[in-house]
């Protein structure tokens, strides 16, 4: 992995990045990350992660509501 974006979306359809965390590379130990969204919305926010290689391929993670 080369970073992670962080996406929200009020709808769960629109999505767009409010953050982006370094990946801290290959390891076979769990690694932690954290992003705190300042501007989250009253009621039910949604978000995602863009997984992003080192090659430019990506992957999105399932959606995850909160709210």
């Amino acid at each position: 992995s080369d970073h992670f974006e962080v996406e929200h979306s009020l709808n769960s359809r629109d999505f767009h990045v409010i953050g982006k965390v370094e990946a801290q590379g290959n390891s076979i130990e769990p690694s932690s990350y954290k992003l705190t969204h300042t501007n989250a919305q009253i009621g039910t926010n949604y978000y995602r992660l863009r997984m992003v290689d080192k090659d430019g391929t990506f992957e999105y993670s399932p959606i995850r509501r909160h709210g």
